[in-house]
């Protein structure tokens, strides 16, 4: 089983897309970043609107690297047991 965490990521000018990306919050499996490639993390307040925190089923992590939501999204099954979310 793999971990989850997440990291939480300042507004910041990316150079090399040339444009601002805003806060987000990007999830980290065995502490790697694995959205470098495919997209960004979330916005916090999506992020953290989700009904999916604490139930099973799928948690959205990340947006597609058009900036978008729905075209590529990224996310995690979550299953939870006797309290305990894996």
């Amino acid at each position: 089983m793999n971990k989850l965490s997440f990291e939480f990521i300042k507004e910041h000018f990316a150079e090399d897309r040339g444009f601002t990306i805003p806060d987000q919050i990007v999830a980290l499996i065995d502490g790697k970043n694995q959205l470098l490639d495919f997209g960004y993390g979330m916005i916090p307040s999506d992020f953290f609107s989700q009904d999916k925190h604490f139930f099973a089923g799928k948690l959205q992590v990340g947006i597609c690297g058009c900036s978008c939501y729905v075209c590529c999204d990224q996310h995690v099954d979550v299953n939870s047991t006797n309290n305990t979310v894996v």
